[in-house]
């Protein structure tokens, strides 16, 4: 059976735990004194590398301004940088900070891929339903171009390049919009009210922190609960793709392990 008819909940659900765990190690490091310890014991002051237009780079990447007198790489080259321990702990801090930040970011690209991927499917299901999402640029809605069709090994191919091509367009513009034409399109269920904030609440901290450089505190827990609202997500569209007929990736006998 084609992939394309087929949602791939274990695949999205699989990958997202990864990157749970992943990050769970990650804070397990970073929050274990003894780990932190170590390090500290075994740290090295930090070399200086090369002088670049800002000044002398450090083996960390940090970068400390030249003065007037400092234009002999031999003097530079025996700089170093001898951090604290509270320093180091700090610079931990902020680096533990960063990562929460950049996990929002990997959620949401998640929840994105995975609401594209259902709407693909359900294209392909309901084909009909693609009518107002498929557009030449010239506002003719449903056209499709023939050269499009006359490259298409098969039917099921040029179908399935169409559910592409629709589901990109339905899921253009304000993320709460994307949702508004989810329920349009699948009028049979819809995601819950409390689902759809939380979800809208984390594209918007993401595109805070990608467009904006916001550099807003986020606590592990605030990343748990992201993480677990984009696994809620793939459960939900799991339940709805079921009572539409859509086909997932889990056999009927098999309980949702997500």
């Amino acid at each position: 059976m084609s992939d394309n008819t087929i949602f791939k909940v274990r695949r999205w659900g699989s990958e997202i735990h990864r990157s749970i765990q992943a990050y769970w190690h990650i804070r397990t490091f970073l929050n274990d004194e003894k780990v932190v310890g170590d390090y500290l014991d075994s740290h090295k002051p930090l070399k200086a590398i090369r002088i670049t237009d800002e000044g002398i780079l450090f083996e960390d990447g940090s970068i400390v301004p030249l003065s007037d007198d400092d234009n002999d790489w031999e003097l530079l080259s025996a700089h170093t940088i001898n951090l604290s321990p509270d320093e180091i702990k700090v610079n931990l801090q902020e680096a533990g900070q960063s990562y929460n930040r950049q996990m929002i970011v990997i959620t949401a690209t998640y929840i994105e891929i995975v609401l594209k991927d259902f709407l693909r499917v359900a294209f392909t299901k309901f084909p009909e339903r693609m009518h107002n999402y498929l557009d030449e640029g010239n506002g003719n809605k449903g056209l499709v171009s023939l050269k499009l069709i006359t490259k298409a090994p098969s039917l099921s191919d040029l179908l399935s390049d169409l559910s592409e091509q629709a589901a990109s367009n339905a899921l253009k513009g304000r993320f709460k919009s994307q949702l508004n034409i989810l329920a349009k399109i699948i009028p049979e269920q819809e995601i819950s009210q409390p689902l759809q904030t939380r979800l809208i609440e984390i594209v918007e901290k993401r595109n805070r922190i990608v467009h904006e450089a916001s550099q807003e505190q986020i606590s592990k827990d605030n990343v748990r609960e992201t993480l677990d609202t984009c696994l809620e997500l793939l459960t939900s569209l799991a339940d709805i793709a079921i009572k539409c007929g859509i086909l997932i990736d889990i056999p009927n006998d098999e309980e949702n392990p997500f």
